[in-house]
């Protein structure tokens, strides 16, 4: 077309782009229009919804707080123990992905959350599935602590001791601790079920008539309840979800003596040293003496009796003293205890692998800079050995191997070992160890046993690859997803869990494998030998896979099973529900 003039140039292009903004506006009003047709439910509101429930009655729980964990949303129950939200489509997109497969969460005072509820995930879609929560009724301790004198009972402390499970050991962990009221009232609340044991600390005499320079010193040993001053021989409390236990103790005033033990070989003028005082010499808790730091010397005071006094340095290369002393009638103020260098014991390896070298024969690894170098060898790259102290008490200062000194230090050692019983544990990435000894004693079996000083034969560890494992399923798992927690929605959270439990006397491995929503599992590579395979709704931290005796009312549940080098099992399992479980 040819354009005589400016004027028919200017009215060109306007014709031009009025059509081109008409066509776009067609073709966003057509893109809207199809949008619309392929998303119907576009005005209708994302829900959620659901029922928070009494885990161990099952009853609603009426005005509990749901929420998500960002805090980005709450709701409260009703008197049903029903909540729901509702979030239109036009809401906050954000808020809304952040949603998407979170946990849902509830609290109320008075209960606690499920520990064995893995989190329920939720879908956030118009017309969701209900959601079952479940919260377990606290357990509540409580009690009163009574003196013998006129003496009042307000700020005494109590402590409250838990048993645990660490690596299928039991000991007992100091928890938290209550001051007592001008009643001599104390009380731990929000406590899961579980066994407890609870005491008091040392109470320093209250009348000030008796504190006379030079003169009788008076004070109240602890007490365990319901009257023992051993924490060996207290009782230990059962709690169920939801018990209220009451646990009075009462203190007897008794006279105490001064202690002065001089310790030979001690750290340098103003360093400090930790001072464990015991009945048993177990670590158990109980008196306390401290260390002056300027003269070198334990000082405190005690009852009558006889105890065992430890003694260790916190400076790089330990140092550990032992000491009985026993107090009858009299100061004692001649001890003397002499703090010997903690030892190191030697790690010899023997390997019986059969697959190939996967390491180069250049197998050093240099790490960090000039002034921090870490050589690491092929045997610490896939090799842990630690010792775990043999104590009913706490879980002990223990030890593992040592990093190589330099890039030709092959040996492997274990360093700073204090005196005491230790259960060696050998973990590795590299097959398994098919024996465990030391100075002929099968340490698989038995502790093993550090003199003074650290003094201990070698450990000797035997390194094999041949491994078995077993796969299998595992009975009613289409069954089970309705339970608490479970729905169609949350098929990311496992069915059950299998516990691959190693019978006494082999080099077995203890195992925890997670069940798919389908039932099946799969275990990794582990040792052969004798096991127990267990299959349980929930998670059990609580297995004392160690003690026998602990697992006897487990003997006629789950399969027992002999697993040969390169075998996999094919296995199937019986559910062991909570109701079902003889051992909770």
């Amino acid at each position: 077309m040819l354009l005589r003039s400016s004027r028919d140039v200017l009215f060109y292009w306007s014709a031009t782009l009025s059509r081109t903004i008409l066509v776009l506006i067609s073709v966003c009003l057509a893109g809207r229009s199809q949008a619309e047709e392929q998303s119907p439910q576009s005005d209708q509101p994302v829900s959620i919804r659901g029922t928070v429930v009494n885990s161990v009655t099952h009853q609603p729980i009426a005005r509990a707080q749901v929420y998500s964990p960002d805090n980005r949303f709450a709701a409260m129950t009703d008197d049903q123990g029903h909540f729901e939200v509702a979030f239109p489509q036009t809401a906050d997109t954000g808020t809304v992905s952040k949603l998407r497969g979170s946990p849902l969460m509830a609290r109320k005072p008075g209960f606690l959350p499920d520990r064995d509820f893995p989190g329920q995930n939720f879908r956030l879609i118009a017309n969701a599935t209900d959601h079952t929560i479940p919260l377990v009724p606290e357990a509540i301790l409580m009690g009163r602590v009574g003196l013998d004198s006129s003496d009042t009972p307000d700020g005494i402390q109590v402590q409250l001791f838990q048993r645990e499970i660490h690596d299928g050991f039991a000991h007992w962990i100091p928890t938290q601790i209550a001051t007592t009221n001008s009643k001599g009232e104390f009380r731990f609340a929000e406590l899961y079920a579980g066994d407890y044991r609870v005491g008091t600390h040392e109470v320093g005499d209250r009348d000030g008539a008796d504190l006379i320079p030079g003169g009788k010193i008076y004070a109240y040993p602890p007490v365990y309840f319901p009257a023992s001053s051993d924490f060996s021989s207290a009782s230990t409390i059962h709690l169920s979800p939801g018990k209220v236990f009451e646990a009075d103790v009462s203190l007897a005033r008794r006279q105490y003596y001064p202690i002065k033990i001089s310790v030979r070989n001690g750290p340098a003028a103003g360093m400090q040293i930790n001072v464990t005082v015991s009945v048993r010499g177990d670590g158990a808790p109980g008196y306390a003496l401290g260390y002056n730091a300027f003269d070198g010397t334990i000082r405190g005071a005690l009852p009558n009796g006889t105890y065992v006094v430890e003694a260790s340095t916190f400076t790089q290369q330990g140092a550990t003293g032992m000491m009985t002393l026993r107090v009858a009638n009299a100061p004692a103020e001649s001890g003397q205890l002499t703090l010997l260098p903690d030892g190191a014991i030697p790690v010899h390896v023997t390997e019986e692998f059969n697959s190939p070298e996967v390491l180069p024969q250049n197998d050093r690894v240099i790490s960090g800079n000039r002034a921090g170098r870490m050589y690491m060898r092929k045997r610490h790259q896939y090799l842990n050995v630690m010792l775990q102290p043999v104590s009913d008490f706490g879980r002990g200062r223990g030890a593992s191997l040592r990093p190589p000194k330099g890039p030709d230090d092959e040996s492997l050692a274990i360093e700073n070992v204090q005196q005491g019983r230790y259960w060696v544990q050998v973990s590795s990435s590299k097959g398994y160890a098919a024996s465990v000894t030391s100075g002929g004693s099968d340490l698989r079996r038995q502790p093993l046993i550090v003199g003074p000083g650290g003094s201990s034969p070698p450990i000797e560890i035997t390194m094999r690859d041949d491994t078995a494992s077993f796969d299998g399923n595992v009975e009613g798992a289409n069954s089970a997803i309705d339970g608490p927690g479970q729905s169609a929605s949350s098929s990311s959270a496992p069915f059950a869990y299998v516990y691959c439990i190693p019978l006494a006397g082999g080099p077995g491995q203890f195992t925890k494998v997670w069940v798919s929503p389908d039932g099946k599992f799969q275990s990794p590579q582990i040792p052969p030998g004798e096991y127990r395979i267990l299959a349980f709704s929930h998670q059990r931290n609580d297995l004392e896979f160690r003690d026998a005796e602990a697992m006897r009312p487990y003997e006629s549940k789950g399969v027992q099973v002999s697993l040969a080098a390169g075998q996999k099992e094919h296995l199937q399992l019986q559910l062991i529900s909570t109701a079902d479980d003889s051992a909770d």
